[in-house]
């Protein structure tokens, strides 16, 4: 740990010295370094989870999770345009300086985001009740009660995620995406 904390620094050092560039050319390099090393170790971590994954669940198990969770992931990007608008108006509010409209941004964002995740969920938990995802997912009818909890769970950490997405969106916003 202690080893990649000093090549993380190393190398944001020759970056800001090694240019002689100004305070903004620094961050957006910097930010740019961070996104690298975030996105390599997204890969590391899952070529480290596969695996595990596999090994603990069955297969008929594993591809189970995989299409809901392949599901989930193809919903996800359904944020209804609230994200882009969002990024688009707090970073002009940044730009113009004002920080009073920039928290309203951010707040307003986050109020409805939850909100209409809230109501998700609530339609989502709903409908679960009603759904045999065996039969859905044409698969032996055993895992029917197992599959509409994991339904649930996978249906409250997506909304979960679409309200903490807000966060990413106020980092690359305020143009630092790396973080």
């Amino acid at each position: 740990r202690m080893r990649i904390k000093a090549m993380v620094e190393a190398l944001l050092s020759k970056i800001k010295h090694g240019y002689g560039a100004d305070e903004r050319s620094f961050e957006a390099r910097k930010s740019i370094a961070l996104s690298l090393l975030a996105k390599g170790m997204s890969i590391i971590i899952s070529m480290i989870v596969v695996p595990l994954t596999i090994n603990y669940l069955n297969p008929s198990q594993y591809g189970i999770w995989l299409t809901l969770s392949s599901i989930i992931a193809w919903i996800s990007f359904f944020d209804l345009g609230l994200g882009n608008g969002f990024r688009n108006k707090f970073a002009e509010a940044k730009a113009n300086g004002d920080i009073t409209a920039a928290k309203e941004y951010v707040s307003t964002t986050y109020f409805s985001v939850g909100l209409i995740f809230l109501a998700v969920f609530a339609i989502l938990a709903i409908v679960n009740c009603f759904l045999d995802w065996s039969s859905i997912l044409k698969i032996d009818s055993t895992y029917r009660e197992e599959l509409g909890h994991v339904f649930s769970v996978l249906s409250l950490f997506f909304c979960l995620n679409m309200v903490a997405q807000t966060f990413t969106t106020l980092l690359t916003a305020d143009q630092k995406p790396g973080i």
